[in-house]
């Protein structure tokens, strides 16, 4: 009798399975992997809001009421607010928060300093053609182009000849409204001025805890005056 699930006179080797017996094993998606539970849970939408409200305001009691939290007493919130501040998440979600704020006013900063600088130092000449007519919008270089507050168009007409009372188009004419360069130089000079001032400042008081020195060496003492001789 041929063995079964094999063929005659030949049998499987007991342990291994034939080639009909092979069955695949699937691998668990990580993904769908069940969190342990330890992982910390995630953020709720007052917790959220309650770093938002922090980092905006840097006080915590106000921040933890007006993100709905239930509280009973201005105290009470206050306590249940630090005790907020030390889950590690939240305290995560504020660091994360705080460096794209961070970020954020940087790039603002350049980009204001930089608008106005183009503004200080453009050259009104290159919006004109070699003709003395004003360049086409698309035709303005970047640096121009950003002085320009606006711009607008007037339709010339002149009279038709032998027609009385009838005009035709004659051309354009185009203003163009520009910046305030002496404006912008003043808020340059104000900015630069306001920089150089804090770091006068900050070297300031680097140099008065250098000339302060270490406190626990004191002054030498003052040498007491000789005597003056008198005549005998």
């Amino acid at each position: 009798m041929p063995a079964r699930g094999g063929r005659a006179g030949h049998s499987e080797p007991a342990g291994k399975p034939g080639p009909h017996n092979v069955r695949e094993v699937s691998t668990p998606d990580p993904a769908r992997r069940r969190k342990h539970k330890t992982d910390p849970p995630p953020l709720s939408a007052r917790e959220v809001r309650f770093c938002q409200l922090w980092v905006e305001t840097a006080n915590a009691t106000r921040s933890y009421i007006d993100a709905g939290f239930p509280h009973g007493s201005e105290n009470s919130a206050k306590v249940m607010a630090l005790r907020l501040l030390r889950k590690v998440t939240v305290r995560e979600y504020i660091r994360e928060l705080q460096r794209h704020a961070a970020a954020a006013a940087k790039v603002t900063v350049e980009q204001i300093i930089a608008g106005i600088a183009a503004i200080a130092t453009y050259d009104r000449r290159k919006l004109y053609d070699e003709h003395g007519c004003i360049l086409l919008p698309h035709q303005w270089p970047d640096t121009e182009a950003a002085a320009v507050v606006s711009a607008k168009s007037h339709e010339l007409f002149e009279p038709v000849p032998g027609e009385k009372g009838k005009k035709r188009l004659k051309g354009h004419a185009v203003e163009v409204k520009t910046a305030d360069k002496l404006a912008a130089w003043s808020k340059l000079a104000e900015i630069v001025g306001a920089a150089a001032k804090k770091e006068g400042s900050a070297a300031a008081g680097n140099t008065l805890v250098v000339i302060q020195g270490p406190t626990a060496v004191p002054p030498p003492a003052a040498e007491p005056d000789e005597p003056e001789e008198t005549p005998g």
